[in-house]
C-alpha cells in the first residue's frame, strides 16, 4: 500500500474542509451515540477563520443536524464567551433570525475545532452563517450556505399547554404528560452499581415511563468541580451526559435536567453525613471563586457572569435534543434561605431567578421549560418569576392532601405545579418490613396526581429502593391507565361530578366522549354494593370497563344504556384501602 507525502495530505484535507463548507454538497453524518464524531476533524487553513461542515444538508422537522466548526481565531479559555465564542446564525423559512450558540470540543489557538447542534422547527429552507467573536468583536465568518427541512411525524420539544394544566405539549400540538421518577444520580463507587442509568433508563421506558429527573451535581456528572477551575468544564462530565441523553431518547424518556442542589451551598453535614460541599465548592473565594460566602452566590455580579456562560455551554451542547424537557436551575434552592449557614435573601433568590430565567431564555432557540424546586418552605415572589414555567415542590409523607397542595399552588400562581418529589419518608428508603408502606404511598401518590391537574404525575425518591424492591408493576400499572388518558384526552380534560356512596374516595375527569374515574375504599372493611353514579349525562350507550390499578388489567367491558341523563353502574367490591379506576366511552347517541 502506497503512503501519500504528508504534505500532500494537508493541503488535499485544507481544500476538502473548505470545498465542503462552501459548496453544500458533500454530507458527514455523525455517528449515532457520539455526537462529536466527523469525518472531516482537520485544523482550517489560516486564510479563513472558519470552516463549517455539517453532517447533512437535508434534514426532517425536529430531527438533528451537528455542524463541525474549525478555527484559527485565538483563545485563552475556550469555554469563555467573553474571550471566545462561536455562533451559527440561520434565517428561518420565515425570514426569521436564530442564533445557535456554539461549544468547543478540543485544539489549541491556532486550530481548534467547535460543534453546533440544531433541530430545525421549521419546514422549509434555512440559511445559515458561522461567526466567530473574539473579546467580543467579530473576528471573522464563514460563507452563507443552506439546510434543507422536510416535514416529519417527529413531535419536537415540550411547552406548556396554554388550555391545561393536566397537560404539557409538544411543538406538533400533541398533548404529553409525563409519568416517571427521581433518577438523580449514578450510584457513587461504594455503592451497588447495578442501578446506573443504562440500567434504570431502560426499566423505566420498559414500563411505559416517559420521564426522570436527573442531577448534576459536585458527584454526578460536575462540569466545574474537577479541579479545572471555575469557568473551565470537564470534558468526562459533558460526555457522560452526552450518553444519559442518547439513553433517554432510546428509551423514550424526557429529562429535567436539574443544574445545582442547596448542598453546594453548605458547610454543615447534612442528616446523611454529606452536603457540605461549599468549601470544595469552585464558587468560594478560597477556591479562587468571586463569593465570600454562600449569599454572594445570588448577588455578586461576578458569580453571575460566570453562571449564565454556563448556561450558555447547556444551550449549546444539549438544547438541541428534545429529550431535555425541563432545565432546572435548583434542587430545593429554599434550603439556602433562612436556613443555618445558608441564610440567603428571599429578595437575592428571586432576583437571581428572574435574572437567570430571562438570560436562560434569552438564549435558548428550542424554547426549553425553565423550573425551579422548593423542598417545604415558600420564598416569598419566588413563583410569581415570570420565566419560571411552574412551581415545584417536594411533599414527603402522605400523599392524601396531594390534590389540594396542587391546586393550591395553581390558585397562588396562575400557573402549573408539579411534585418534584415525594415518598412515605424523606428520612430512608425504609426497611424490608416498612416497604410496603412505601409502595403503597407510590402507588396512591402516583394515581391521585394523575386525576390532579398536573402536566407531570408526581415523581418518587429512593429510585434505588424501589427497583431492587422490583416496584416496576407500580409504574406499568399506572403509565397503561395514564398513558390511555393522555391519548384519549387529546389534550383536554376537566373535573367530573360523580359519586360512589359512602366510604368511597372519588376523583374523576371527562373530555367530550370520554370519562375517567378513581374509586378508593376509604374504610376499614369491605365496600361490596357500592354503585357509581354520573349525572348530567347526554342519553346514550355507555362502555364501562373497570382497570385493576395493581393489577394493570381491564375487566370485561359492560355496556350501559343511559335514558334519563344518569348513568349508574355496580362498581366490583373493594377491599379496605382498595383502589379500582374505570374508563367510561359514549359508544352511540
Amino acid at each position: 500500500m502506497k503512503i501519500m507525502p504528508y504534505y500532500l495530505c494537508i493541503l488535499m484535507t485544507i481544500f476538502t474542509t473548505t470545498a465542503t463548507a462552501q459548496s453544500g454538497i458533500k454530507s458527514t453524518e455523525s455517528k449515532q451515540g457520539n455526537p462529536v464524531a466527523s469525518a472531516n476533524n482537520q485544523p482550517a487553513d489560516r486564510s479563513s477563520p472558519l470552516t463549517i461542515v455539517p453532517s447533512k444538508q437535508k434534514v426532517e422537522r425536529y430531527g438533528y443536524v451537528f455542524f463541525d466548526i474549525n478555527s484559527v481565531s485565538p483563545y485563552t479559555n475556550p469555554y469563555n464567551p467573553d474571550d471566545i465564542r462561536i455562533d451559527i446564525t440561520f434565517e428561518d423559512p420565515n425570514s426569521n433570525e436564530v442564533i445557535l450558540p456554539c461549544f468547543y470540543i478540543s485544539g489549541n489557538p491556532s486550530a481548534s475545532r467547535w460543534q453546533g447542534r440544531f433541530t430545525p422547527r421549521k419546514t422549509g429552507r434555512y440559511s445559515y452563517q458561522a461567526k466567530v467573536f473574539v473579546k467580543g468583536a467579530m473576528e471573522g465568518k464563514s460563507d452563507v450556505f443552506y439546510l434543507t427541512v422536510s416535514d416529519s411525524n417527529k413531535d419536537g420539544f415540550l411547552h406548556l399547554n396554554p388550555k391545561s394544566y393536566y397537560f404539557m405539549q409538544y411543538d406538533s400540538g400533541k398533548p404529553f404528560r409525563g409519568i416517571g421518577e427521581n433518577v438523580c444520580w449514578n450510584p457513587r463507587p461504594e455503592e451497588d452499581q447495578t442501578y446506573k442509568y443504562e440500567y434504570m433508563f431502560s426499566l423505566l421506558g420498559a414500563n411505559g415511563c416517559n420521564f426522570a429527573r436527573v442531577w448534576m451535581c459536585p458527584w454526578n456528572m460536575p462540569l466545574e468541580w474537577t479541579g479545572s477551575g471555575l469557568g473551565r468544564y470537564s470534558e468526562t462530565a459533558a460526555a457522560r451526559l452526552d450518553t444519559i441523553f442518547s439513553l433517554a431518547e432510546q428509551n423514550g424518556l424526557y429529562l429535567m435536567l436539574t443544574l445545582d442542589f442547596h448542598g453546594v451551598f453548605k458547610s454543615v453535614k447534612d442528616p446523611w453525613g454529606g452536603g457540605d460541599y461549599w468549601t470544595t465548592n469552585p464558587y468560594n473565594i478560597v477556591n479562587g471563586g468571586p463569593c465570600s460566602n454562600p449569599s454572594a452566590f445570588f448577588s455578586n455580579p461576578a458569580a453571575k457572569n460566570i453562571y449564565k456562560k454556563r448556561l450558555r455551554y447547556i444551550i449549546a451542547r444539549w438544547g438541541y435534543n428534545p429529550h431535555l424537557g425541563v432545565i432546572e436551575f435548583f434542587n430545593e434552592v429554599d434550603h439556602t434561605y433562612n436556613d443555618g449557614d445558608a441564610n440567603v435573601p428571599a429578595s437575592d433568590i428571586v432576583s437571581w431567578h428572574n435574572e437567570m430565567s430571562t438570560y436562560l431564555k434569552s438564549i435558548d432557540p428550542f424554547e426549553h421549560l425553565v423550573s425551579t424546586s422548593a423542598g417545604y418552605k415558600t420564598i416569598p415572589g419566588l413563583w410569581n418569576v415570570s420565566n419560571l414555567d411552574f412551581s415545584q415542590t417536594h411533599p414527603y409523607g402522605t400523599t392524601d392532601n396531594i390534590y389540594d397542595t396542587i391546586t393550591s399552588h395553581i390558585t397562588s400562581y396562575n400557573k402549573p405545579y408539579v411534585t418534584g418529589e415525594f415518598a412515605y419518608s424523606w428520612e430512608n428508603a425504609g426497611t424490608d418490613g416498612n416497604h410496603p408502606a412505601y409502595r403503597r404511598e407510590l402507588h396512591m401518590g402516583m394515581w391521585r396526581g394523575m386525576f390532579s391537574p398536573t402536566p407531570i404525575l408526581p415523581m418518587t425518591w429512593w429510585w434505588e429502593s424501589f427497583a431492587g424492591h422490583k416496584d416496576w408493576d407500580v409504574f406499568n400499572a399506572t403509565s397503561t391507565f395514564g398513558n390511555q388518558m393522555t391519548f384519549d384526552g387529546g389534550g383536554f380534560l376537566v373535573p367530573l361530578s360523580v359519586n360512589a356512596g359512602t366510604g368511597m374516595e372519588t376523583m374523576a375527569l371527562k373530555n367530550s366522549n370520554r370519562m375517567f374515574v378513581w374509586l378508593r375504599n376509604n374504610t376499614s372493611s369491605t365496600l361490596s354494593s357500592s354503585t357509581l353514579t354520573i349525572p348530567s349525562l347526554q342519553n346514550g350507550n355507555y362502555e364501562v370497563k373497570y382497570y385493576d390499578t395493581w393489577l394493570g388489567t381491564y375487566s370485561t367491558p359492560t355496556l350501559i344504556s343511559v335514558t334519563t341523563g344518569v348513568l349508574q353502574s355496580q362498581i366490583p367490591s373493594l377491599t379496605a384501602d382498595k383502589d379500582i379506576a374505570c374508563r367510561i366511552l359514549k359508544v352511540s347517541p
